[in-house]
């Protein structure tokens, strides 16, 4: 399949309606749709005997094409960035999660000369600038281009109210996140989008009792609305008592990175301790993981699987003999997802980080 998704039909009435909540509610909008032709393909697979699965490419992805619209324009500003950063979180996760079977993701014209500002990159006058879709992309690559970690869990999640068409409303969730990590800077990130062009809101963000992080950079970018005034945000967070605590402007786009530093023990400091035991290899396999431990006395172990968030997804005790040992532990089919293997004895810990 290939997908040329201009949905100026949709955006265009909406952001010149003033309704710009609604319209950044149209990428998730447009992720279902992608995500039913998939299953109808994939039914087809069966039904019409295929050689071969049918993936999809997509062509375009901006907000909409409007050779016409004034300058400057909604689409120009915060309205067209928050749009694309949507759009893309969307189908990057819908790949993620197998919904959908994404063979490319390009664009036909990579930058545009006059008003019709809705590209990555622009020259007019033999002058080079980076659009506002522009920056959304370079924001949502930098959170989430080297690796997507799935299943994100928000608590007290803000609502809103959108306008359906029909004379009613839909609630609808105030904020998007995704989760993203850079092993090459053991680096985690969220990528955070204000979908509620009135008000802004707090996001708090719990870490790992034994992770130790310094300070949490914040980046990201907001604007008028209305027109293509941008504002752009860059700030260092230092953690409170329970954490990080950062004020999401009104319709925005946000990228949080942080850098944690898990407590861990070393065979020769477990040993200092006196309980002698020590981890000396593993091995993730489909659905499990396989650890070799090493213990110089009989020595009682509690494991933990834990993702970035803290969230458990497994729990046992265990009970090492002398010598060597061998576990074998559940780890589901997460594929991507980054895990932590917490093992806790009377006086020491360790923890494993398992992609």
């Amino acid at each position: 399949m290939i997908e040329h998704p201009y949905f100026t039909s949709l955006t265009q009435p909406l952001v010149e309606s003033g309704r710009f909540s609604e319209m950044a509610f149209v990428p998730e909008f447009k992720r279902q749709t992608f995500v039913s032709e998939q299953q109808k393909w994939d039914t087809r697979l069966d039904d019409w005997n295929l050689p071969h699965p049918v993936g999809v490419a997509f062509t375009e992805w901006n907000v909409g094409l409007c050779d016409a619209c004034p300058n400057p324009h909604p689409f120009d500003g915060i309205a067209g960035a928050v749009y694309v950063a949507s759009f893309w979180a969307n189908l990057l996760e819908a790949t993620y999660t197998q919904d959908l079977d994404i063979r490319t993701i390009n664009h036909f014209a990579l930058y545009a000369s006059g008003n019709n500002f809705i590209h990555l990159f622009h020259i007019n006058g033999g002058n080079f600038t980076i659009g506002n879709e522009g920056h959304a992309a370079l924001l949502l690559m930098d959170a989430l281009g080297r690796q997507m970690i799935g299943n994100l869990q928000v608590s007290d999640m803000p609502q809103i109210q959108l306008d359906d068409g029909q004379g009613g409303t839909l609630p609808a969730d105030a904020l998007e996140i995704w989760g993203g990590y850079d092993p090459e800077t053991d680096t985690y990130k969220l990528l955070l989008i204000n979908r509620d062009d009135e008000n802004a809101h707090t996001a708090r963000l719990q870490l790992p009792a034994d992770w130790q992080v310094d300070s949490l950079s914040l980046v990201g970018m907001t604007g008028t609305m209305t027109d293509d005034g941008l504002e752009f945000y860059d700030t260092l967070l230092t953690p409170q008592k329970e954490g990080f605590e950062w004020l999401l402007p009104r319709f925005s786009i946000s990228v949080a990175s942080f850098h944690p530093s898990v407590a861990t023990s070393t065979q020769e400091a477990l040993e200092e301790q006196g309980e002698g035991w020590a981890v000396e290899g593993w091995h993730r396999l489909p659905g499990r993981l396989e650890l070799r431990l090493r213990a110089a006395q009989p020595t009682p172990l509690t494991l933990t699987l834990t993702d970035v968030l803290g969230r458990i997804h497994w729990q046992g005790n265990h009970h090492l003999s002398p010598g060597e040992n061998h576990l074998r532990i559940p780890v589901g089919e997460g594929f991507g997802q980054l895990l932590l293997l917490h093992l806790r004895g009377a006086r020491s810990a360790y923890t494993l980080k398992i992609f």
